[in-house]
């Protein structure tokens, strides 16, 4: 039987046993033997080789290696080179697996100089540990924030020394297949104000069990007097599903941080990049241990491609916006010409201006409306004769490059049913309406179709 391990936090968990192919690999990497000498045991025995590098960037770009090269006349534009770079590199870190937890101690990835700075350069700078001298009290996550409450209630139900777990909702309404979850057990689901009596009447009469409390947006100081009132009682654990800065979280006060898990987006940088799938998980050490064990195993490690690409995408804006290059938002402040000599006129007319638009708006949207309605059943029925045209996509020849332009919120959909065409293109046998591209690897895809499509066994080949 597994002994319970006592946290500094609010919750007991049993100890986390390594697996015993984890022990012989870390065994073996530590041991006092020359490195040309050394044979490092590795899941899937991923075949690192520079020359099998080079041919994966050609089959991506249609250029050769040596087009990186300095002097290279292909590489006289140093935009394209800097992304060509990011494609050859990016190749080269897929190949073997990230790190448990997304990234070495030893070796931090440009990503987590950016969340430290982050966290130190605000109005309330808190400290967390990144591995130097303790545990780390952050890890990265891929996936998005259903699936980090899916690793998160999986490592519930399967560490936590006392069972079922008590849930509490707040602002965050669960996906239908989280909603029965073994081990976690739904008590309160507030959306807005939380009620003060009900909240302290049901926790009133309840039993000794340990409480998880998920937040879906930042509630009110009313809100978090109730919350931080609750926790000096009972065994609650916080869960802040949004990019909560510091001094609005609940980590910031007295004795809370052990008991507050904050799950950020790489939107705290930049909302151009808010949907890249790298998230930061911050918090109590035992239970980020927890979290990406079981992350991976559930799906392996964190992707490094994604994180790649937030490091490139971080990088290019830093670059746009050092260059003063023009902004929506630079556009918006800026002064209008002769705004103090005119600014009555001005306001005046553009209300009556604003006027005419919103009536002309509301009647569009009625008749948008009734044709959408109307439209929709031949819609349907053309899509489903023209499917064959998804197929032949705009991007097919397009250069490599060149598609980094449709690296945003409303590009992603087009590159996406691009990909899907061409799997459908070589793999006709597959009716496109009924293939779904999912971000990872095939462990990933497989993981999530058992959990949400109720399959318990699968015979398949050796993916390796």
């Amino acid at each position: 039987m597994r002994t319970p391990k006592s946290l500094g936090g609010p919750f007991q968990f049993h100890s986390l046993k390594a697996a015993k192919v984890s022990e012989i690999s870390e065994t073996t990497s530590a041991a006092n033997v020359p490195l040309n000498e050394k044979i490092n045991f590795h899941i899937g025995n991923p075949l690192q080789d520079n020359h099998l590098v080079d041919l994966y960037f050609s089959l991506c770009t249609g250029l050769p290696k040596s087009v990186l090269d300095e002097g290279s006349p292909e590489s006289e534009n140093p935009g394209d080179l800097s992304k060509l770079s990011f494609i050859y590199n990016t190749i080269k870190n897929a190949v073997p697996y990230s790190p448990v937890g997304g990234y070495s101690v030893a070796k931090k990835p440009r990503i987590i100089s950016e969340i430290q700075h982050w966290l130190k350069n605000q109005e309330e700078p808190l400290i967390y540990s990144f591995g130097e001298s303790s545990d780390r009290e952050c890890i990265l996550a891929t996936g998005g924030r259903y699936e980090f409450v899916r690793i998160l209630f999986s490592v519930l139900s399967g560490f936590s020394a006392v069972l079922p777990v008590h849930l509490i909702t707040v602002d965050f309404e669960l996906p239908f297949y989280l909603k029965e979850f073994e081990g976690i057990e739904p008590l309160l689901d507030f959306s807005g104000n939380i009620s003060k009596s009900v909240f302290e009447k049901t926790l009133s009469v309840g039993s000794k069990q340990p409480i998880l409390v998920l937040i879906g947006k930042q509630p009110g100081e009313k809100e978090r007097r109730i919350l931080r009132k609750a926790s000096e009682k009972n065994q609650m654990l916080f869960i802040e599903l949004f990019d909560a800065p510091n001094h609005t979280s609940l980590a910031r006060e007295s004795g809370l941080k052990d008991s507050v898990i904050r799950f950020l987006t790489p939107a705290i940088f930049d909302k151009q990049i808010n949907k890249n799938a790298t998230q930061f998980i911050l918090g109590n050490a035992t239970i980020l241990k927890l979290v990406e064990s079981v992350h991976f195993k559930l799906k392996g490690t964190p992707s490094s491609t994604e994180k790649d690409l937030l490091e490139y995408s971080l990088n290019r804006i830093k670059e746009e916006k050092k260059a003063g290059q023009f902004t929506s938002a630079n556009f918006e402040n800026a002064p209008a010409p002769f705004q103090d000599r005119f600014s009555i006129n001005l306001n005046t007319y553009f209300q009556n201006v604003e006027n005419r638009y919103n009536s002309f708006s509301s009647t569009l949207e009625k008749f948008s409306a009734s044709l959408l309605t109307k439209s929709q059943k031949q819609l349907k029925r053309f899509k489903k004769q023209n499917e064959t045209n998804l197929l032949n996509d705009e991007m097919e020849f397009e250069n490599t490059v060149d598609l980094f332009s449709k690296l945003s919120t409303t590009g992603l959909p087009t590159i996406e049913n691009a990909f899907l065409g061409q799997f459908i293109k070589h793999n006709s046998q597959y009716d496109f309406q009924h293939c779904f591209a999912v971000s990872g690897s095939s462990r990933t895809a497989l993981s999530l179709l058992g959990r949400h499509c109720g399959i318990n066994e699968i015979v398949t080949f050796d993916w390796s």
